[in-house]
């Protein structure tokens, strides 16, 4: 196996861990401790763990080793912003243009909702959560949107982690609805209310991170 494919294996472990805070804000991440999980050697692993650090997941600290970062409550509420931005911009421009048939693969990922939530199936609600909203970005065909998104959603897909655990099932099924609001909006080709419903949406999320303090 090439050294590239090594070193993407290890990045797509290690994001994964980090996104679903299998590895909590703040840990340390030992290289031989990874190596060994892996079963890789150095070099990989450090390019991969150079990648997420440029991505904002990790801190590499001179003489003090590698860490999970943090998300404080200035860089949550700037995360929040950079997705309002971000979110309000994609449903604008999808207004009048997205079509019946994508409307309906965006509304099938919400069909395994009820029983999802009665489980308490986290992961996979997140999924739909993160599915649902890079979805829409994919539709616009524009890939510097689409790596702002992928970026945008590592970080946030933390706090989302964090905020869903905690949720009722009645809370967890209104903030899956929040989504489906959103999908009517651009069904009815209305900018304005599809944008609103967007902003709605990432505020009520604000609210309830911040109503129970996890940052």
């Amino acid at each position: 196996m090439s050294n590239i494919s090594l070193r993407v294996q290890a990045y797509q472990w290690l994001k994964k861990k980090i996104i679903t805070l299998e590895y909590a804000m703040g840990s340390h991440l030992v290289e031989n401790d990874l190596c060994r999980e892996l079963g890789m050697g150095r070099t990989p692993v450090r390019e991969a763990v150079q990648q997420l650090a440029s991505e904002g997941l990790v801190n590499i600290l001179p003489r003090k080793g590698c860490f999970v970062s943090n998300i404080n409550l200035w860089e949550f509420e700037n995360l929040l912003d950079a997705r309002i931005m971000l979110e309000t911009h994609v449903v604008r421009r999808l207004a009048g243009i997205i079509n019946s048939e994508q409307i309906a693969m965006l509304r099938a990922l919400f069909d395994d909702v009820p029983a999802l939530i009665k489980r308490r199936d986290i992961d996979a609600l997140l999924t739909i959560e993160r599915e649902f909203h890079q979805g829409l970005v994919t539709l616009l065909d524009n890939p510097y949107l689409d790596a702002i998104a992928e970026n945008v959603y590592d970080l946030v897909t933390r706090t989302w982690y964090l905020s869903f655990r905690r949720r009722s099932q009645d809370d967890l099924a209104s903030t899956l609805q929040e989504n489906i609001d959103i999908l009517e909006k651009l069904e009815q080709n209305d900018a304005d209310a599809a944008e609103e419903a967007v902003r709605e949406h990432v505020v009520s999320f604000k609210n309830k991170v911040l109503a129970r303090p996890q940052l």
